[in-house]
C-alpha cells in the first residue's frame, strides 16, 4: 500500500485537540480528506504502535484508525471509498503483532479494531486470527495474557452478536477448541488469585480471571446448543461457585485488614465476583437443567445468603439465583406434559420442597423488611433532592442502591408470580399479614415496612391483576393511610403517602371507575399539605391514570379530571426538571383533546385559561416549555373561543410571546403563540385590539420561514373579519410584504404559496374594487406558480381559484395581471388541464364563471382553448351536485368566509350570455369558424346542459 507522510498526520492529530479553532479546524479537514486516501489506516496503526510518540498522539491515532475501519473497511454503499486489499492485509498483520501495547488505552482501541475487522473478515478472509491468538498465549508474559484475553473478549462479543444461521454455526464450530484453551487460562488465574494471601493479591491474575470469565460466558451462551454434551462445561459450574466463595472470603480478609477504605484490590475482587456470577446466572437462564444435579445445594446457599449484609455481592448473586429458579419453566411441575426429562422432575421436586410456605413467608419478610425498604441515602434525598428521588435524576451516589433494589424487585415479582401458580400458597394473604403486623402507628420503622409491602404489590400487579384485590386493599387499608397527620409533611407518613399514590397509578384500571374518581379527588384535596416528593409522585400517577382510563374507555368523572388538571398545572411552576414540566404540560393538552365529558372539558379549559398566563410568564426564559404551555391553550380556546372573556385572558400571553425579542431561542414560543392566535380567530372575535397590538409584528413575522404559513393564515382571517376597513389601513403594507416574500419562496414551500393564494382570494372577496391595484404585482408573481411544471396540483389549483375569484369580480384586472398574452395562454391551458381536480362545487362554478369573462374578451390566447373551455362548462353544469347547497359550517370564521366569497350569478345563463357577446364581438362568420373547430358532441352537450338550467 501507498505510504503517507506520517509527520503530517502526527501534526494534524496533535492540532485536533488545540483550543484555537483556527488551528483545530484545518487539522480536522486534513484528516477528513486523508480518510479516503490509500495508506491512511496503515499510517495510523504505525503511529498508534510507535512508543516514541506521546501517549495522547498514539491514542488519537488509535481512535481515528478504529473509526476509519468501521466506516471504510466494508461499506454497505458500493460507491463509498474502500480500504485496499493489500492495506487490509498489512493492517491485520500489524494489529496482531503489536497486540501487547504498553499503553492500556491504546491496547483497548486495538482490541476493538481487531473485533470490528473480525466481524467481516473471519473466517473466510482471516482464518489465521484464532491460531495466531492461541500462539501468542503460549508461554506468554502476564501483560500479553491480559492483552490477548481482551482481544478474545471483544472478538467473541462481536462474532456472537451476528444473527444469521450460518454465522451462528461458524461460532459453534469455533467454540469447542476455544473453550478448553480459555478454560485452562481461567483455572490458572483462579488458582493464582485464590492461593494468594490477602496482602499480596496478584492484580494481573485477578484481571485475567475477570477477562477469561467474560470470554467463557460468550462461549457457553452462544457456542453450545446442548450443554449436557460438554462435560468440561458442566464441570466449570461448581468450580466457578467455589471460586466465588473464595473471592468473597478474600474480600472479607481485605476489609478486616484495610477497613472500608476503597482499595483497588477490593474493587477488583467485587468485579470478579460480579462477572463470575454473571457468567453463571446467564448460562443458568439459558440451560437451567444443567444446574439440576446441584440445585438443592445452590438453593440452600441462596436462601441463607439472600440478605447477607456483610457480603453484598453474594447477596445479590443469591437473589438472582432464586429469581432464575422461580422463573424457570422447566423447574415447574406441569400437568399434561408427556415423559418429562428426569432433570425436570427432579427440579420440580426440589423447588416444591425448598419453596414451602415458611420459606415464602421468610422471603417476603426479607424483601419488605430489608431488600425493598428505604435506605438512608434515599431517605436523605427526600428533603435534599425530592425531584431527583421521584424522577430518577438523583446523584450517582445512589446507583448501587438502585441496582440492588432493581434485583430485589425482580425477585419479588418472580416470587409472587411463582406462588400464584401454586394453589396451596396464598401469597397475597402473606403480604397482607406482613402489612397488618405493623399496626396503625406511624413509627418510622413500621411505615418503611408498609411502604415496601405496597411497593412489592404494585410492582407485581400486572402479573397478579386477577388475584390481587386492589380495590379491597384501598377500601380496607390504604384510604385511611392517606390522612395527613398533625405534623404534616415532615412525618414518616410521607413515605407511605408516596407509595400509595404510586400504587394508584400502577393499577388504577383494576379499581372501579367510581372509586377511582373518588380516590383521585381525595388525593387531590390532601396534596397541598403533603411533601413535595408526594406531590410529584401524584402528578406522575395522575398522568398514568388518565392515560389508562382513556384507553379503557372508562374516563374519570368531571370533578376528578379537574383535580388532575389543577394538580398538574400547579406543579409545573414548582418542579425543576424540564422533561417533567414538558410531560405535565402535554398531558393537560392531551387531556383536553381526549376528554369526552363536556362538563369536564369545560372545567379543564377554564383552569387552563386561568393558570396559563402565570405559567408562561414563569417559563418564558425556556422557550420550548413556554411553547408547550401555549399549546395547552389551543383546545381551551376551542372550548371557550365564543366567550368574550377568552380574548382578554389570552391576549396578554400572546403579547408577551409575540413581542419578545426575535431570536432563534424564542422561535418555539412564537410558533406556539401564532398557533393559539390562529385558533382564536376561528371563532371570529372582535379584531380591533388584535390588529392594534400585533398588526406590525405579524407583518414582520412574514420574514420568518418557520412560521410564514401560519402567519399568512392569521392575516387572511383578519382580512375576512376586518373587510374593506382593515385593508384601507393595512392593505398596502400587506401586499408590499407579500411582494418581498414571494420571490424568496422555493418550489418546495408549497404550504406558504397556498396560504398566499388564500390571502389573495380573501382580499379580492372583501374589497373587489381595491383589489386590482393592491394585488397586480402579487398576481404576476403567483402566475409563475401556475405554469411551473414541478408544482403540486393542489397548489396550482389554489392559485387558479384565487385568479378565478378576481376574474368573476373584474375580468379586465385579471387579463392585465396575466400579460403578456403568452403568459395568459399558458395560465389558461394549465387552468383547464387541472379543472377536473377541483373538488368542491362552489370552486368549480367560480372557475367556470371566470372562464366566461375571459372568453368574452375574445383574446386568441383564450379562444385557442375553446374546446376545453366548453368541456369544462359542460362538466360543471352536468355534475350531480350542481345547484345543490353547500354543507353548512359551524365554524364562525368559515361562515364569514363563505359570506364574502358568495358569487350569485347562475352559470347556465352566464354561459349563454357569454356566447352571445362573443358572437357579437367576432361576427357570425368568425364565430361559426371557431365552433367548427369544437367537437359537435361537446357542443350538443353544452346546449343540452344550458337548456336544462
Amino acid at each position: 500500500p501507498a505510504r503517507m507522510d506520517q509527520q503530517q498526520v502526527v501534526t494534524a492529530l496533535q492540532h485536533t485537540v488545540d483550543n484555537d479553532p483556527a488551528v483545530r479546524k484545518p487539522a480536522e479537514q486534513f484528516l477528513r480528506a486523508a480518510e479516503q486516501q490509500h495508506g491512511f489506516c496503515l499510517a495510523l496503526l504505525e503511529l498508534a504502535s510507535n512508543s516514541a510518540l506521546p501517549d495522547q498522539t498514539r491514542l488519537l491515532a488509535a481512535f481515528y484508525l478504529k473509526n476509519n475501519v468501521i466506516r471504510y473497511w466494508a461499506p454497505r454503499d458500493e460507491a463509498m471509498h474502500t480500504i485496499g486489499a493489500q492495506e487490509k492485509a498489512r493492517v491485520k498483520q500489524l494489529a496482531l503483532e503489536t497486540i501487547d501495547d504498553n499503553n492500556d488505552a491504546v491496547a483497548l482501541q486495538k482490541a476493538i479494531l481487531i473485533s470490528k475487522v473480525s466481524r467481516t473478515d473471519y473466517p473466510s478472509e482471516w482464518p489465521e486470527l484464532f491460531p495466531t491468538l492461541s500462539s501468542l498465549l503460549q508461554g506468554a508474559q502476564p501483560q500479553r495474557l491480559i492483552r490477548v484475553l481482551t482481544v478474545l473478549h471483544f472478538v467473541l462479543k462481536e462474532l456472537s452478536s451476528k444473527c444469521l444461521v450460518a454465522d451462528r454455526k461458524k461460532f459453534q464450530e469455533l467454540a469447542p477448541n476455544l473453550f478448553g484453551f480459555v478454560k485452562g487460562q481461567w483455572e490458572t488465574c483462579a488458582i493464582q488469585v485464590c492461593d494468594e494471601t490477602a496482602t499480596s493479591l496478584s492484580e494481573v491474575a485477578l484481571q485475567g480471571l475477570i477477562l477469561s470469565s467474560k470470554v467463557l460466558r460468550r462461549i457457553l451462551l452462544f457456542g453450545f446448543t446442548q450443554l449436557f454434551a460438554v462435560p468440561e462445561a458442566i464441570a466449570l459450574i461448581p468450580a466457578a461457585f467455589e471460586t466465588i466463595h473464595k473471592l468473597a472470603c478474600l474480600k472479607q480478609a481485605l476489609l478486616a485488614s484495610h477497613g472500608n477504605n476503597p482499595q483497588a484490590a477490593q474493587t477488583r475482587l467485587s468485579r470478579a465476583v460480579h462477572h463470575l456470577g454473571k457468567m453463571l446466572t446467564e448460562v443458568w437462564k439459558k440451560h437451567p437443567l444443567v444446574f439440576v444435579p446441584q440445585l438443592q445445594t445452590y438453593l440452600d446457599f441462596a436462601l441463607t445468603t439472600v440478605a447477607d449484609k456483610t457480603q453484598p455481592e453474594l447477596a445479590l448473586l443469591a437473589q438472582k439465583i432464586i429469581t432464575i429458579c422461580l422463573e424457570a419453566r422447566s423447574y415447574r411441575a406441569r400437568a399434561g406434559v408427556r415423559a418429562p426429562r428426569p432433570e425436570a422432575v427432579q427440579a420440580a421436586s426440589v423447588m416444591q420442597a425448598a419453596m414451602n410456605p415458611n420459606a415464602i413467608r421468610r422471603l417476603l419478610q426479607v424483601l419488605v423488611g430489608e431488600l425493598l425498604s428505604l435506605k438512608p441515602s434515599e431517605v436523605e434525598s427526600w428533603d435534599s433532592d425530592p425531584e431527583g428521588l421521584v424522577l430518577g435524576t438523583g446523584q450517582d451516589s445512589c446507583h448501587e442502591h438502585f441496582r440492588s433494589v432493581s434485583i430485589a424487585e425482580s425477585l419479588g415479582k418472580a416470587l409472587l408470580t411463582w406462588s400464584g401458580l401454586n394453589a396451596d400458597l396464598n401469597v397475597m394473604r402473606m403480604l397482607l399479614e406482613a402489612y397488618n403486623a405493623q399496626g396503625t402507628s406511624c413509627s418510622p420503622e413500621g411505615t418503611v415496612v408498609k411502604e415496601a409491602c405496597i411497593h412489592l404489590l404494585g410492582m407485581s400487579f400486572p402479573e397478579l391483576e386477577e388475584s390481587a384485590d386492589l380495590a379491597g386493599w384501598f377500601n380496607a387499608h390504604l384510604v385511611g393511610e392517606l390522612q395527613v397527620s398533625p405534623e404534616g409533611s415532615g412525618g414518616a407518613q410521607k413515605y407511605l403517602h408516596r407509595r400509595i399514590i404510586w400504587l394508584l397509578g400502577q393499577g388504577g384500571l383494576s379499581i372501579p371507575a367510581e372509586m377511582r374518581s373518588g380516590l383521585v379527588s381525595h388525593v387531590g384535596a390532601a396534596l397541598p399539605q403533603m411533601h413535595e416528593a408526594v406531590r410529584l409522585t401524584a402528578a406522575l400517577a395522575f398522568m398514568s391514570i388518565v392515560e389508562q382510563a382513556q384507553e379503557d374507555s372508562a374516563p374519570l368523572g368531571a370533578e376528578s379530571l379537574q383535580v388532575v388538571a389543577s394538580v398538574l398545572l400547579t406543579l409545573v411552576g414548582t418542579v425543576e426538571s424540564d422533561d417533567a414540566k414538558l410531560q405535565m404540560l402535554r398531558s393537560v393538552g392531551s387531556l383536553q383533546h381526549k376528554c369526552q365529558d363536556g362538563s369536564a372539558r369545560n372545567n379543564i379549559a377554564q383552569a387552563v385559561l386561568t393558570m396559563t398566563p402565570s405559567i408562561v410568564t414563569k417559563l418564558q426564559s425556556e422557550s420550548q416549555l413556554a411553547a408547550a404551555a401555549l399549546e395547552m391553550l389551543r383546545p381551551a380556546v376551542a372550548c371557550y373561543g365564543h366567550d368574550g372573556s377568552t380574548l382578554g385572558a389570552v391576549l396578554p400571553v400572546l403579547e408577551m410571546a409575540l413581542l419578545s425579542e426575535q431570536d432563534s431561542d424564542k422561535l418555539a414560543l412564537q410558533e406556539g403563540a401564532v398557533e393559539v392566535l390562529l385558533s382564536m380567530l376561528s371563532f371570529a372575535p372582535a379584531i380591533d385590539e388584535i390588529v392594534e397590538k400585533f398588526g406590525s409584528t405579524l407583518i414582520a413575522l412574514l420574514g420568518n420561514k418557520h412560521i410564514q404559513g401560519s402567519v399568512l393564515h392569521i392575516i387572511e382571517s383578519l382580512v375576512v373579519l376586518g373587510g374593506r376597513e382593515l385593508l384601507g389601513v393595512w392593505g398596502l403594507t400587506v401586499t408590499t410584504a407579500l411582494q418581498a416574500m414571494l420571490p424568496q419562496l422555493q418550489p418546495t414551500d408549497e404550504r406558504e404559496i397556498r396560504a398566499v393564494a388564500q390571502l389573495f382570494d380573501a382580499i379580492v372577496c372583501v374589497a373587489p374594487a381595491e383589489a386590482p391595484a393592491l394585488l397586480d404585482n402579487v398576481g404576476k408573481l403567483l402566475s409563475r406558480v401556475v405554469i411551473n411544471p414541478s408544482m403540486q396540483d393542489r397548489t396550482v389549483i389554489e392559485v387558479v381559484v384565487s385568479f378565478a375569484r378576481l376574474g368573476c369580480m373584474n375580468k379586465e384586472a385579471l387579463i392585465h395581471m396575466l400579460q403578456p398574452d403568452e403568459l395568459l395562454a399558458a395560465v389558461v391551458e394549465t387552468w383547464l388541464d387541472k379543472s377536473d381536480l377541483i373538488l368542491t362545487q362552489e370552486r368549480r362554478v367560480t372557475c367556470a364563471l371566470a372562464l366566461c369573462g375571459l372568453v368574452v374578451t375574445a383574446k386568441p390566447a383564450v379562444l385557442q382553448h375553446m374546446t376545453m373551455v366548453i368541456s369544462s362548462w359542460v362538466d360543471v353544469l352536468m355534475a350531480d351536485d350542481y345547484g345543490k347547497d353547500r354543507k353548512p359550517s359551524s365554524v364562525p370564521i368559515e361562515i364569514r368566509r363563505r359570506q364574502v366569497q358568495h358569487v350569485g350569478a347562475p352559470l347556465g345563463g352566464t354561459v349563454m350570455q357569454c356566447l352571445r357577446q362573443l358572437q357579437a364581438t367576432l361576427g357570425e362568420v368568425a364565430y361559426n369558424q371557431l365552433f367548427q373547430l369544437v367537437d359537435p358532441v361537446i357542443v350538443a352537450q353544452l346546449h343540452s346542459a344550458t337548456n336544462a338550467c
